[in-house]
């Protein structure tokens, strides 16, 4: 869903978007605001936004935050999880 949120931020002029936290917890329904960021977070297959909080380190690890890290975190996923990124990766086709 939220490439297909980028996709469109793209072409249009708004600068603020609600994107959903892409955390480990399946069942997460919180959204993030992100201005222009998640291309940035996204170049890597392996590197995802989360919400502040919804870090799930037996599956990612931290690697970045938004500043003062009360929006979101940006994440790298490892092991199976990193693997299922890259796979599912849609940039990479």
């Amino acid at each position: 869903m939220n490439e297909q949120i980028e996709s469109a931020s793209r072409a249009s002029s708004l600068t603020f978007h609600e994107f959903s936290c892409e955390c480990a917890d399946a069942n997460c329904t919180e959204s993030i605001p992100l201005i222009r960021e998640y291309e940035h977070v996204r170049r890597v297959p392996t590197h995802f936004a989360v919400k502040a909080g919804h870090v799930y380190p037996d599956v990612e690890r931290i690697l970045e935050t938004d500043g003062d890290g009360t929006r979101f975190v940006v994440v790298e996923k490892y092991g199976q999880a990193g693997v299922t990124a890259v796979e599912l990766d849609p940039r990479s086709s």
